[in-house]
């Protein structure tokens, strides 16, 4: 019995040495509580970490951010990639005890209800829109398009849009979530009226009787275009790309003016003729009333022979001033000293002074004057400017008196236009007496 002690002693010690072992080692366990806050992109975690035993710690997020940690507490991890996301955590320690827990979420986007719009080529009738729809996380969409073609749609990506009703219009998107939240995004613009094109023209009263040459003025009143070209042949020039052009008639004919308008989407034509006469380069001006120095605010008496028009002084100025190319000064309702003057010269003889003046010269007293007479005959006997060419116009500037009627007065404007007044009476009318006049003068030169 004793022979055999050592043997039992050695078991026992070795059965107490491997139990004690047994009770060391340490067994890993994972686990995890988080904490979720909804954001306007996903959610955020707040994690806790409940493990026990461990001595590394590992943890994934599926599309987090961050994507990993080995951090006991890894803190808070934002998730914006809406659908179902696994969070893993491993633990082991040196025991090489390893536990591994997984825990699953689901990331829902708030909803947003948002779309872009683009208008094709531009904004006049009809107008065709496109849409991009770039809403999230919605289950049904309600389109409403105030004057549309179609009115409404309720497809998340609708096709394009026509609008012809001209105003204000209104593009508006009705979205239900899919978590049941209802939102409208609405958006406004302007559809401008379609292409219609039309014009007119005028000429300088100078012109008024269509004799060449004839200088034509466009009056533009096409809507929606945006570029335009003319072409009037046998003009000058005869083509145009502007929007108000001029165009000169040196020859009489019959004529068209050829508008033609786009906008991009429409092109129009329109042809309207005009009928020039037969040279002549003779403007006639009849029953001109110039008043004497007292009426030249009320009768008024400065004139303009291109605008055919008689100015008050109080209605001169910068403008118009270069355009009075006549000046008539009578020094009092009895008419003994009157002489037209230079609109130059006006402020000289107590005239309202003319901004941008231009010189006009007159023979005044033709018989105080060695030059060639034009008679009353002369000046009923012009039909076109031949006569004129050929008269010499010699400075007179004495003053005349009532004596003479008619008076036959030869001028030349500063841009060499020559011409006649014909002072056919003197009218007492006290502070607003006048004389009553004809002219005959060049459009051009």
């Amino acid at each position: 019995m004793l022979k055999n002690y050592p043997k039992y002693l050695l078991f026992v010690m070795l059965f107490a040495f491997l139990s004690c072992l047994k009770e060391e080692i340490l067994i890993a366990n994972a686990d995890f509580i988080f904490e979720e806050t909804i954001t306007s992109t996903g959610k955020k975690l707040t994690f806790t970490n409940l493990s026990t035993n461990g001595e590394q710690f590992e943890w994934t997020f599926e599309n987090g951010t961050p994507a990993t940690s080995t951090e006991f507490n890894p803190g808070q991890v934002s998730f914006t990639v809406a659908g179902t996301q696994t969070i893993k955590l491993k633990v082991s320690n040196k025991d090489g005890s390893v536990s591994e827990i997984e825990k699953q979420i689901e990331v829902t986007s708030n909803p947003t209800t948002d779309f872009s719009y683009q208008i094709l080529i531009n904004n006049y009738a009809p107008v065709e829109v496109q849409l991009t729809n770039l809403s999230q996380n919605i289950a049904s969409y309600d389109w409403q398009f105030s004057n549309g073609s179609p009115s409404n749609s309720t497809q998340a990506q609708p096709s394009n849009v026509l609008f012809n009703t001209v105003g204000t219009q209104t593009i508006t998107l009705n979205t239900l979530s899919t978590s049941g939240i209802t939102s409208q995004k609405t958006i406004t613009f302007e559809v401008l009226p379609e292409l219609n094109t039309n014009f007119d023209y005028s000429v300088l009263p100078i012109d008024d009787n269509f004799n060449a040459p004839v200088k034509v003025f466009i009056e533009n009143s096409t809507i929606s275009a945006t570029s335009y070209t003319w072409e009037v042949v046998g003009a000058s020039p005869s083509n145009s790309t502007l929007e108000n052009p001029s165009f000169i008639f040196n020859a009489a004919g019959n004529y068209q003016i050829k508008l033609t308008a786009t906008n991009g989407k429409q092109t129009q034509t329109l042809i309207k003729n005009i009928t020039v006469l037969p040279y002549a380069n003779l403007s006639t001006q009849t029953n001109v009333k110039l008043g004497i120095n007292s009426a030249q605010n009320t009768v008024g008496s400065y004139y303009s022979t291109t605008q055919k028009k008689v100015y008050k002084s109080s209605e001169i100025n910068a403008q118009n001033g270069s355009g009075i190319d006549i000046v008539f000064f009578g020094l009092g309702n009895t008419f003994t000293s009157n002489v037209f003057v230079s609109p130059t010269e006006a402020a000289t003889f107590g005239l309202t002074n003319i901004p941008n003046a231009t010189v006009t010269q007159y023979t005044n007293k033709q018989e105080n004057c060695s030059c060639s007479i034009v008679t009353e005959t002369d000046f009923d006997n012009i039909t076109d400017d031949t006569f004129l060419q050929g008269i010499t116009i010699t400075a007179q500037n004495s003053a005349f008196n009532n004596t003479v009627v008619p008076r036959i007065i030869p001028f030349v404007t500063a841009n060499g236009r020559k011409g006649v007044v014909k002072l056919k009476s003197f009218v007492t009318d006290g502070a607003n007496s006048y004389v009553l006049v004809d002219i005959k003068v060049q459009k051009s030169l």
